[in-house]
């Protein structure tokens, strides 16, 4: 596009699109899907790498990938079929489509900005409070302004 774009018309981008495919070998975070998951339109990312942090199947299918070695770290590589495997997914479950419609919104806003800071302060205000304690497995306990084991699963 050559040009900037305000949030709205970037949405609006990405919703004249049937799908946003984003497969990759290496990858520090994947911006496009996430962005195409806010905006309502379902995903195509390679499993194994970043985009699993922030995507599950209800908005997103998976391109199955096999790490590889380097001489420093590995890399993903797709296996053979795969990227048209998910593709014909995506053209043939309409209801996947229409599901992944509502559910990538839905689960993008768990991941604004504004949420994960206040989770950041609330996690960091607890490990302040249990300096000395032994805080494995006690994140999650249901402390004042600390995560249920709920809340911590759906982060």
């Amino acid at each position: 596009m050559g040009a900037s774009l305000e949030a709205a018309d970037l949405a609006a981008a990405y919703r004249g699109a049937d799908v946003v495919l984003a497969p990759y070998r290496a990858e520090g975070f994947a911006l496009s899907p996430l962005e195409g998951a806010a905006s309502g339109v379902p995903v195509i990312v390679t499993r194994g790498g970043a985009a699993d942090e922030f995507t599950d199947e209800s908005f997103a299918a998976y391109i199955e990938a096999d790490r590889e070695a380097l001489k420093t770290g590995s890399w993903l590589v797709p296996r053979e079929g795969e990227v048209l495997r998910a593709l014909e997914r995506a053209c043939d479950d309409a209801a996947w489509r229409e599901a992944a419609a509502v559910a990538g919104p839905a689960h993008v806003a768990k991941l604004a900005w504004h949420v994960i800071v206040q989770r950041y302060v609330t996690l960091a205000r607890f490990a302040h409070e249990s300096e000395g304690e032994d805080m494995a497995g006690d994140l999650w306990r249901n402390r004042p302004g600390v995560f249920t084991q709920e809340e911590y699963d759906e982060l």
